[in-house]
This record gives C-alpha cells, sequence and structure tokens, in this order.
C-alpha cells in the first residue's frame, strides 16, 4: 500500500513537474523556435519556390515528362503507391497488393541496369549487352562479367516468380 502510494505520487510530481516547464517558455521563444524548426523551414521555402514561379514550374514538369525514364519512374511509382494502399487493406485485397509488388519490382531491376550504364566499370558491358540484343557481333571476352548484369535478371524474374506461385497456391487453396 505504501509503494502504490509513493509512485502515484512521484508520477503525480513528474507531470506537475513537465506542466510546470511548459508554462515557464515563453510565447515568443514558442514562435521562434517552431519557425527555426528544419521540416518548417523546408516545407515554408518549397511552397514559396513553387508560389513564385508558377509558370516556370509548369514549364519544367513539360519538360521532365518527356524524358521516357521519367515517366517509366512515375508510372512505377504510382503502380507502387497502388500495391501499398491495397496491403494496408483485407485480405482478399492484400494478395492484391502482393502481386503489384512483384510485378513493379521487375522495373526497378531493369531501371538499376539503366543507372549501371553510368557505372565506369559496368556500363561498357551493359552497352554491350543492348549491341548484342540487337544483333551485333561481339567475341565473348567480355561475357564473365556480365554475369553480375544476368544475375540480376535472374533474381528479378524468379523473385517474381517465387512470389507470384506463392499467390497462385493461396488463392487456389
Amino acid at each position: 500500500m505504501l509503494g502504490k502510494v509513493t509512485t502515484e505520487t512521484s508520477r503525480k510530481k513528474d507531470v506537475e513537474e513537465v506542466q510546470s516547464r511548459h508554462r515557464l517558455i515563453p510565447m515568443g521563444r514558442k514562435i521562434y523556435e517552431f519557425y527555426n524548426a528544419p521540416i518548417v523551414k523546408f516545407w515554408f521555402h518549397t511552397v514559396s519556390i513553387l508560389m513564385s514561379e508558377p509558370g516556370k514550374l509548369l514549364q519544367k514538369v513539360k519538360v521532365w515528362l518527356q524524358e521516357y525514364w521519367n515517366i517509366t519512374d512515375l508510372m512505377a511509382i504510382l503502380i507502387f503507391s497502388v500495391g501499398m494502399v491495397l496491403r494496408l487493406q483485407e485480405p482478399p485485397l492484400m494478395s492484391y497488393g502482393r502481386v503489384i509488388y512483384c510485378v513493379n519490382i521487375i522495373y526497378w531491376y531493369i531501371r538499376l541496369l539503366d543507372i549501371f550504364g553510368v557505372n565506369k566499370y559496368l556500363g561498357p558491358y551493359v552497352m554491350m549487352i543492348g549491341k548484342m540484343v540487337r544483333g551485333d557481333g561481339w567475341s565473348l571476352l567480355w561475357l564473365p562479367p556480365v554475369f553480375i548484369i544476368i544475375l540480376l535478371y535472374i533474381i528479378s524474374f524468379s523473385l517474381t516468380t517465387v512470389l507470384l506461385s506463392d499467390f497462385v497456391e493461396h488463392e487456389l487453396c
């Protein structure tokens, strides 16, 4: 009984102490701290830039949408968002979200190959694979490093195959 009373009184003292600390901060300091917080500064500057040049912003979006990879990235992000929303739903829709994830990961692995094109070691091999697919003849000397890139495809499609077959098994049972 005595231990219970001391813990309750100590909790009350802690609550009162926290409340008194909040009362001691002047309103001007609270406003100053709020407007100097990094997240507030970020959103303030973002909104001010968007509002100051609305015509230029629309032009920049149009230029951005003219690039093929930007459009496909936007579609992949939107499809991923749909999959994420479906994964948060009840079980019938949850499994559809998983299928969307599986299909979406294939795109991101292929996109990774495009990013590898910039790498000074893997880039030439990605270009060689592209020329090989088009039918240009190349020697077999560069083949071993290409296994890294082939492994990327194997992981991409095998992971998707396993996850989708697991989905089909659950749906059929």
